[in-house]
């Protein structure tokens, strides 16, 4: 008699009487299910509560405060604006739109949510863990226990302060929401070949969608659930494609929504083959910074917020650290023959740390510690489990189970510990920036060092952490040059931004360089290379305000009041209602003896600034020429009414005098 054909077998779903459910784990099953939730979520609130009021950091500038993208939801689901963290990346956009809305850019409620974030994917870990485990390649290492097991993962994933990056850096909810997502493909899918039911497979594939909507690390995801559905039905990856094909088949499309997001390459400067930075440089760099996770995952203390960019490095330094990652890829291979469920937390680590962590250059940060948010599940498991087993292979029964809740416990609680301190390290942006300096220096990070002790007021010391950094940074170069400005060191400040121009004709900075060097040849009436110089602006960012403004007080200071004037109006154009232009062009307008026209202009100022006292004193003198003298006088007595200071007051006194004296 032949078998009928029929679905492909799937694995039976775990019920909680089933006898290996409930083997070694009779108090779970009587513990009310939301035990576990209220756990979770105790325990992680209580790591993050001093993190809540916790500033804004780095990047989040111009991801939430700069973000004009976020002050609607429409514009919010265009994604961010080019070069920004939240380009290509339109869900994490939008939930900062719904963050502005309630509670615009106070940081509590980004916070908040940031935790809401992390506490989610602790809760759907458990989940999805509690399958794993239960797979017959976790028989050995869980020996029926895999819901206390699972639980116990993700509670010290959730504490352990290497994933306090997503928390306090609110710009690293992409990382975190996109984690749920990958989760949840993992949680829906496992469900769906546990059961049958299609809203498991949709949900599975409309996770994975989501997430290649929040950030590009996603595409690992239907690779990910390949190999878990493989490990848990005990097949090949093959055998498994060809018996579920239509599902991979639909989570293989959502690379479509990736592909799309990325296709106009809205980080270009940041990531990708055309950021600056060779694949191969980019591949050196990274045995050393994989070790450094790996040291920090261990033993999380010093912690660094920005490790800088990729730097030129020979093959030898790579060597040695190269060889020790090769080693752990070449022993995830083996133990996949030998010890298949170790083999498969190697395999989850390093899958979800290839894409920012092999040949695909990130230019703007060699390493960053939110990269270890999903592989550090990976070595939490299998440390959850290599202590399980030791523990339970030296003591009796009883013995054991005191002692693994000993060191749970403690383990739970020195992460906690850490954490905590290391929100604190974020509480104050100075103390942060320190924290970089001293643990892993770099140019950037002394630059940002300079930026936060200009900011308290410690110009010296910020003059000095600049200094160390302008070698290796563009924006510490043109901080010196600003600084050299602002002292009227002219000569100084120019050689530092042709220093900035000099480096790289793409860099950010050579167009405010450029610009800043017209101000400076301005100041030193140097006219004509004040002029090139805004016009080195307008080639590389036409219609720049900045640079537009910058010819047309050139040209006023040239004594060439009509050409001024046309080029005011063109600024204006621009940038409507700029009183400072206004005012200039208005002073233009006199010279060229058109006073009806700057008596208009000047009347314009004062409408839209009553209390501008230069704006009615302005409008008196032209009032005057065009033969309204009484109108003029009652400007005056206007000005005189907002007039603080006593010379002021004295001069406009003298011209009220001198036109009732003349009229």
């Amino acid at each position: 008699m032949t078998a009928r054909r029929g679905r492909p077998p799937r694995y039976p779903e775990r019920r909680a009487d089933s006898p290996d459910a409930s083997r070694g784990t009779r108090s779970h099953s009587a513990s009310p299910p939301w035990w576990p939730v209220a756990l979770v979520i105790a325990l992680t609130a209580g790591a993050y509560a001093n993190a809540l009021n916790n500033p804004f950091v780095f990047d989040d500038a111009s991801t939430i405060v700069g973000n004009g993208t976020i002050r609607s939801i429409g514009s919010a689901l265009m994604g961010g604006p080019v070069q920004t963290a939240t380009a290509g990346r339109p869900l994490v956009n939008l939930s900062f739109a719904l963050n502005y809305a309630l509670g615009g850019t106070s940081p509590v409620g980004y916070h908040v949510v940031n935790l809401s974030i992390h506490v989610a994917c602790a809760l759907v870990l458990i989940g999805v863990l509690q399958r794993l485990f239960a797979a017959p390649a976790f028989a050995t290492w869980t020996q029926g226990r895999e819901r206390g097991l699972a639980l116990v993962v993700a509670v010290l994933w959730a504490v352990h302060p290497l994933n306090s990056e997503v928390v306090n850096y609110v710009t690293q909810r992409t990382e975190s929401s996109m984690a749920l997502a990958l989760l949840l493909t993992l949680y829906c899918g496992l469900r769906w070949v546990g059961s049958g039911s299609t809203r498991w497979q949709a949900g599975a594939v409309a996770a994975c969608a989501a997430g290649m909507a929040c950030k590009e690390t996603m595409v690992v995801a239907p690779l990910l659930m390949l190999a878990t559905d493989a490990l848990i039905s005990a097949r090949s990856p093959v055998d498994v494609l060809r018996q579920r094909g239509r599902f991979y088949g639909l989570l293989a499309a959502t690379w479509l929504v990736l592909a799309l997001l990325v296709f106009e390459g809205p980080r270009w400067r940041s990531a990708g083959f055309s950021s600056g930075v060779s694949p191969w440089t980019y591949l050196l760099n990274q045995p050393r910074i994989i070790v450094h996770y790996l040291r920090v995952a261990l033993l999380p203390y010093g912690l660094v917020l920005d490790y800088g960019e990729p730097t030129t490095m020979a093959l030898t330094a790579a060597l040695a650290p190269g060889l020790l990652v090769a080693a752990l890829i070449v022993a995830t291979g083996w133990a996949w023959a030998t010890a298949p469920a170790l083999g498969f937390l190697g395999t989850w680590f390093f899958l979800t740390l290839a894409p920012t962590s092999s040949l695909l250059p990130i230019a703007t940060e060699v390493g960053a510690e939110r990269r270890m948010y999903l592989p550090l599940i990976a070595l939490v498991s299998a440390l959850v489990l290599l202590v399980t087993r030791v523990v339970a292979n030296s003591r009796g029964p009883a013995q054991s189970r005191a002692v693994w809740r000993i060191v749970v416990g403690a383990a739970c609680a020195l992460l906690m510990v850490l954490t905590v301190n290391r929100n604190r390290e974020y509480s104050d942006t100075l103390t942060l920036w320190r924290t970089v300096v001293d643990r892993w220096p770099h140019s950037r990070a002394l630059y940002n060092l300079g930026v936060e002790l200009s900011a308290a007021g410690q110009r010296e010391q910020a003059l000095a952490a600049y200094q160390q950094a302008a070698p290796g940074s563009t924006d510490a170069e043109y901080a010196l040059g600003y600084e050299a400005q602002a002292d009227g060191r002219y000569d100084e400040a120019a050689a530092h931004y042709l220093a900035v121009i000099a480096r790289r004709a793409d860099d950010v900075n050579v167009p405010r360089a450029y610009h800043q060097l017209g101000r400076v040849r301005l100041a030193q009436k140097r006219y004509d290379e004040a002029i090139a110089a805004f016009r080195e602006v307008l080639a590389r960012k036409p219609n720049d305000p900045d640079a537009l403004a910058g010819i047309a007080d050139t040209l006023l200071a040239q004594e060439k009041p009509a050409d001024a004037v046309a080029a005011y109006r063109a600024y204006l154009a621009v940038r409507p209602n700029a009183t400072d232009a206004m005012m200039n062009m208005g002073i233009a307008l006199v010279k060229l003896d058109r006073d009806a026209e700057a008596r208009d202009v000047f009347a314009s100022i004062v409408q839209h600034e009553p209390q501008n006292v230069a704006a009615h004193v302005n409008l008196a003198y032209a009032l005057a020429n065009t033969g309204r003298f009484g109108d003029s006088v009652r400007e005056f007595r206007r000005a005189l009414e907002l007039e603080q200071d006593p010379q002021g007051r004295r001069e406009i006194e003298a011209a009220i005098a001198e036109l009732l004296g003349n009229h």
